[in-house]
């Protein structure tokens, strides 16, 4: 009808094992990342996060089954934003910085954050898909848990430096 937009916003909260964004038929045909990408705009996906999060059982506890899941699928879903092609993703915000112990459940707990003083291995997750640099004690945390490799690490800090220079 006419409509103008510069950017389409998308947010989605995938579980380890749902299906692929890259695939999952209930969005249409080629899964949520073609059909993001049929407009021809930039996409910004304003809300991503693990959907275990909204479990009643999760954890919110590094090394708990239900919070390593929430890795285990942010990795994943991750790593196909980063590799895909259907869509120009711009942007990926995760919501959100700091856990709100103040909120009900499940809203008191989508942080990278514990607190300032307390970081969550989703942290250190989302810093080396993306390209930034992690400390030797993070990476072997994201490589002991089997989240990233070495190789995933040094291959998105090289891509992000690339396009730094490109720029």
């Amino acid at each position: 009808k006419g409509v103008q937009w510069d950017l389409t916003g998308f947010h989605v909260y995938p579980h380890q094992h749902s299906r692929s964004l890259l695939s999952d038929g209930w969005y249409g045909p080629g899964g949520p990342l073609a059909q993001l990408g049929a407009f021809g705009k930039p996409v910004h996906i304003n809300e991503f996060n693990c959907g275990e999060i909204y479990d009643d059982d999760y954890e919110n506890v590094a090394g708990q089954a239900k919070t390593e899941s929430c890795l285990r699928g942010l990795a994943r879903h991750l790593r196909e934003l980063v590799q895909q092609a259907p869509a120009f993703v711009e942007a990926v915000h995760v919501y959100e910085l700091f856990d709100e112990p103040q909120k009900a459940s499940p809203e008191n707990r989508f942080g990278l954050f514990h607190d300032i003083d307390r970081p969550k291995p989703h942290l250190s997750l989302v810093t080396a898909i993306a390209g930034g640099a992690v400390s030797a004690l993070e990476r072997a945390d994201l490589t002991r848990r089997g989240l990233l490799t070495d190789a995933d690490i040094d291959t998105a800090r090289t891509r992000t430096r690339a396009v730094a220079a490109a720029r």
